[in-house]
């Protein structure tokens, strides 16, 4: 912001002059208390973008966290089909979906992982991948 820049600049010109540290302190203050206060308010709507978000919009998902959960669950409940002409193909796009959601957890974590609220969400991502573990991973064998 504008004021960040600006007391960087001040505190280059004057940030070892006495009387202005109490001014530094002060307003280096204000702005921790600001970043914390508005931090808290718009991590929600952030991560709550992030878990909605699209291909089209950036997300490497290609439509949302919970469209792509659904697909990886439905998967794993439905099995691998037994139409050996379609196995190689369900496989494949399982391997897929999985890729997709460990990159989109490591990406998830790096910028929410200390947020509360995104605990749901990466829970939930750790669960669907265990699942894959579990009920795919043996089978790709």
């Amino acid at each position: 912001s504008r004021l960040v820049q600006w007391l960087e600049v001040f505190k280059s010109n004057y940030g070892d002059q006495p009387h202005a540290q109490p001014f530094i302190q002060d307003t280096e203050a204000a702005l921790a208390e600001y970043k914390a206060f508005f931090s808290s308010k718009f991590s929600k709507i952030y991560i709550d973008k992030h878990v909605q978000a699209k291909r089209a919009e950036g997300s490497i998902l290609e439509y949302s966290l919970k469209w792509h959960l659904e697909q990886v669950h439905n998967g794993i409940k439905a099995g691998i089909p037994t139409d050996a002409r379609y196995v190689d193909e369900f496989l494949n796009k399982m391997k897929t979906q999985n890729s997709l959601l460990v990159q989109w957890l490591e990406d998830f974590k790096a910028k929410y992982g200390d947020e509360e609220y995104a605990q749901q969400f990466i829970q939930q991502v750790e669960e669907a991948l265990a699942s894959y573990k579990k009920e795919i991973v043996p089978k790709l064998i």
